[in-house]
């Protein structure tokens, strides 16, 4: 259904173009007879159109149920613990944003490289990758792994899988580096909006032996993004 003003013109304009053929290589089509004249009763009509308006009604049977089926099929790979994980904006430490994953994922995830883009700003690449071992414990140890130039981390994080079904899935927060002294970019970002849009995108794999890469893509403001000392304090959090 999101794609009806798509769908719509389209196929409008492929029935126009096939009514077009059959009148140009099928001239006699207009004198074409709908049924013989002895035979032309509503009976006749009716039973001649049930067999269309069958098919109609099975076609669009047919669309419910395969998104029924769909739908059942995820929640039967949620249930296996084939679940997607979540990556989204956690919250802002004062003018950092949290990056966090939730994986509802049975299997262990692990966080290879980290990019950036933004088609109307130069961001800087980050230069360090931190994250707690026990986030939710007080005095948790810190973690700092190194980030180079196309965007490799020097330590694979993983991001534990969904193994316990009756408790939580595993939580992972973490936060980009940009600098290794004060971090300022009020003057590449002083004159942006909200609109202006940095895509951050995290490749990961999960440990399950196919070594198979799995992208996620997280569009965030770059204002929001690139901290600065003079920024307002951020109060809102998100949570997924």
């Amino acid at each position: 259904m999101n794609d009806r003003g798509f769908y719509i013109p389209v196929l409008s304009a492929l029935t126009l173009a096939a009514f077009v053929l059959l009148i140009r290589f099928f001239p006699d089509v207009t004198n074409w007879e709908l049924c013989e004249a002895s035979r032309c009763t509503v009976q006749d009509w009716l039973a001649a159109t049930a067999g269309w308006v069958g098919f109609l009604a099975a076609a669009v049977g047919a669309y419910f149920v395969y998104h029924q089926l769909a739908e059942q099929r995820r929640q039967t790979a949620f249930a296996l613990g084939d679940g997607d994980p979540v990556f989204h904006v956690y919250a802002f430490d004062h003018t950092r944003a949290v990056l966090r994953f939730i994986n509802w994922n049975r299997r262990t995830l692990a966080i290879h490289r980290i990019r950036i883009r933004c088609a109307d700003v130069a961001i800087p690449m980050p230069i360090k990758f931190r994250w707690s071992e026990d986030q939710f414990t007080p005095g948790g140890v810190v973690n700092d792994c190194g980030i180079n130039a196309a965007g490799w981390l020097n330590t694979v994080p993983g991001v534990e899988g969904w193994i316990d079904r009756q408790g939580r899935p595993d939580i992972f927060d973490f936060q980009l580096l940009f600098q290794e002294e004060v971090e300022d970019f009020i003057d590449l970002i002083g004159g942006l909006s909200t609109a202006t849009i940095a895509e951050i995108i995290v490749n990961g794999q999960y440990e399950d032996g196919t070594e198979r890469p799995i992208d996620f893509r997280l569009r965030v403001p770059v204002i929001d993004f690139l901290p600065n000392t003079a920024a307002r304090v951020h109060l809102h959090t998100a949570d997924g």
